[in-house]
This record gives structure tokens, sequence and C-alpha cells, in this order.
């Protein structure tokens, strides 16, 4: 019988702080600077990844809390909601959607959180945060609906490598690749404006 480790466990005592702090109260979500960003404040009291860790997330295994680990720590930039997404997707095991679909890949986790905080910080604040989805195939989508009629799909491929849009506005539809800064910049700015 495995007993199961729990973000409690693995954050407070291996990641967070050393175990003399054992007992400190955690503050709410820290203050977020604009949609999507955090204020990286260098209190150590506040949670690598931010977050309320009262509600602890089920790990079956080191290697998924080593995934969860890393996830928590390359995304504490992001809006608290937007990190624990990231977390709960990295945390599903092969088999998540019924079928025998892999767990998402962690290269496509991290390009998608390199690219979230790119364009957090291209957007200064006007960026709402998207919505998040695991894809059957180990990658990650990432989708904006600004308007009823202006939407931006970002496809992720499970191995990082790969980064597609989908941008509709109206009965116009465009796909390509993102590649570089200016790339998102243009997707951002055809988003907002």
């Amino acid at each position: 019988m495995t007993d199961n480790i729990t973000t409690n466990d693995l954050f407070r005592h291996w990641v967070v702080m050393p175990s003399n702090l054992e007992g400190l109260d955690y503050p709410a979500d820290p203050p977020t600077l604009g949609v999507g960003l955090r204020n990286l404040s260098p209190d150590p009291s506040v949670p690598v990844g931010g977050g309320n860790l009262s509600a602890p997330l089920e790990l079956e295994s080191i290697e998924q809390a080593i995934r969860v680990a890393s996830v928590r720590s390359q995304s504490e930039g992001l809006d608290p909601s937007l990190s624990r997404r990231l977390i709960e997707i990295s945390s599903l095991l092969p088999g998540w959607d019924g079928y025998n679909s892999p767990s998402i890949a962690m290269d496509a986790i991290e390009t998608g959180i390199q690219l979230l905080l790119a364009m957090f910080i291209f957007g200064q604040g006007h960026l709402p945060i998207p919505f998040v989805a695991p894809l059957p195939d180990g990658g990650l989508e990432l989708e904006w609906e600004i308007e009823p009629e202006k939407e931006l799909m970002i496809i992720i491929s499970s191995s990082g490598r790969e980064v597609e849009y989908l941008f509709n506005q109206g009965l116009a539809e465009e796909s390509g690749n993102i590649s570089d800064d200016q790339s998102i910049k243009t997707l951002i700015d055809r988003l907002l404006f």
C-alpha cells in the first residue's frame, strides 16, 4: 500500500520552505500586476507559484510530484488561477480522458508557460486569462474569446516545438505558426484591437 503524496507535503517540506518554518500561515493569493501576471514578492512566506495550499492535490508518485513542483516553480509569474490550472494539467495520469491518452508532456507545458508569460508581458495587463485545456496527444491548448466574434486558439504540440494558432474574427479565419516575439505581438494586437 502506497501513501499518497499531497502538494501540502511536497511543497511545505521539500520545495517551499525549510522545516523550521512548518507552522507558518500562508497568505491567500498574492496581489497580481495586471491581468495574468503576479507580483513576484521576495516574501518567503508566499508559496512558490502562489495559491492557497489548503486544498491538497493528491499525487500518486514521486515522478508526478516532481512534475507538479516543476510547473509550480516555472509558473510563479502567472495569475494564481492560471498557475493552478497548469499544475492540475501537469498532474494528469495516462488515461486521464478515459482512453489511452498520455500524460500531458512537460515540453508542452513548459512552452505554454513561456508563451503565456510573454503574451501577458506584451499584452501589458489587457489580455484576459485564457481557457487552458489538455489535449489527448499530450499537447496543450490555450484559448481566448474576447468578443463573441473574436477568438484566438493556440495549440502546443507535445514536443513543445510546434506552436500553431487559429484566429477567428467574424467570418474571417487565419492560421499559422508562432515562431518569435513579433508573431506573439501581432496576435495580441489583433486580439485586443
